[in-house]
């Protein structure tokens, strides 16, 4: 059960991150995020199969795009005006 539970909280966590990549605008995070997005499946499905080392890769990459997406995000952040405006 709790290993049924991981794998489809890994499939649900694809289409979230290329979703807030978009929502993101940034190239960076875009590209990190279609990078990142089938590694998780990928990594998923395949990773007793093929080797441990590429379910670490899903999770790097994961990681990396993570950070990228907290850094843009925060750029925003700081930019938008106090009047309680949108970013």
């Amino acid at each position: 059960q709790v290993f049924a539970g991981i794998h489809w909280l890994m499939l649900a966590l694809a289409p979230y991150v290329i979703t807030l990549s978009f929502i993101v605008r940034s190239r960076l995070v875009v590209v990190l995020a279609f990078v990142a997005a089938p590694l998780q499946v990928i990594g998923t499905y395949y990773a007793g199969e093929i080797s441990v080392p590429l379910t670490l890769a899903a999770n790097f990459s994961l990681l990396i795009w993570a950070i990228a997406a907290g850094i843009c995000v925060m750029r925003r952040v700081k930019a938008a005006p106090i009047d309680g405006e949108r970013f």
